[in-house]
């Protein structure tokens, strides 16, 4: 299987940036980039399938497939091969930054290309590749299409970062930690530290209307509000974002109003993910401007 390494990627990334514009690839007039030869360069491109026959015009042209998206050259490249490949690092997606993270001690290569095109920036852009990518490690068992799963990270980012500014304005916060960046294992997406204790909260967000909308809890989450709120001095509560183009309303849901919805973990059992409708919080709901 084909090997990012950070000085290629680099190579790569220039190459396509200078030429990815025009309809047939001039690869013959290309000077040498990165201290790697052109022609090496043309190789890993036609393997990345980056680079493909121009049978109408002759030579070869970069493929329109790996231009039909909105990220950056160092970006589409990552996500190009992640799709191409499916290696072993994208499973790690699933559970956010924090595993990928872990390959700087395992594929320091990997590693470094991943950085070099700032996934762990915290940006619009770098947000955009990690939605990318872990859309594309969920396809990967086709009960869903990436397109079904990237459309879900997106509503749930646009969630996650209603709330992190709901929570700048509205708490006397000391800091705000963005842990859906992080880590999807800890059970909650907030954490916030105030004078006195800390506040943690799970943001769950739809598109759809207040009687059709729902919230899937999972078992861990549903633990996490559970332990915090009866062994320590801690808070956490559930926001229940309604989305629309016009406006956007948010039901503010402490662990009290919601534990009676769950459903009770049978011994020799896992619970299973709650599905928790928006409507059981109706008179919660308030417009956010």
């Amino acid at each position: 299987m084909y090997k990012l390494r950070p000085g290629k990627f680099s190579a790569l990334t220039r190459v396509l940036e200078d030429y990815s514009d025009i309809s047939v690839f001039p690869i013959q007039s290309l000077s040498n980039a990165n201290y790697f030869h052109i022609d090496e360069i043309k190789e890993d491109l036609l393997t990345l399938e980056i680079l493909v026959a121009n049978k109408s015009q002759g030579g070869h042209s970069v493929n329109n497939e790996f231009l039909q998206n909105d990220l950056k050259m160092d970006q589409k490249i990552i996500f190009w091969f992640a799709q191409k490949f499916k290696p072993g690092w994208l499973e790690k997606c699933k559970k956010g930054f924090v595993s990928l993270r872990d390959l700087k001690n395992t594929d320091n290569e990997t590693y470094q290309c991943l950085n070099n095109c700032g996934l762990f920036e915290e940006d619009g852009d770098s947000q955009l590749l990690g939605q990318y990518l872990t859309a594309l490690a969920y396809s990967v068992d086709k009960e869903k299409t990436f397109e079904d799963h990237l459309r879900l990270l997106q509503i749930g980012r646009e969630g996650e970062e209603l709330s992190y500014e709901y929570e700048r304005v509205h708490s006397n916060t000391i800091n705000i930690n963005k842990a859906y960046l992080e880590n999807n294992d800890l059970g909650y997406d907030l954490e916030i530290t105030l004078n006195k204790n800390k506040k943690f909260i799970e943001v769950k967000s739809s598109i759809k209307s207040l009687d059709y909308a729902t919230a899937s809890i999972s078992r861990n989450q549903v633990i996490t509000a559970q332990e915090t709120e009866d062994h320590t001095q801690n808070n956490f509560y559930f926001h229940f974002w309604l989305i629309e183009k016009a406006q956007k309303k948010l039901a503010i849901i402490s662990y009290a109003e919601i534990r009676d919805f769950f459903n009770k973990e049978i011994s020799g059992t896992k619970l299973p993910i709650q599905e928790i409708k928006f409507n059981n919080f109706s008179s919660s709901f308030e417009l956010v401007q």
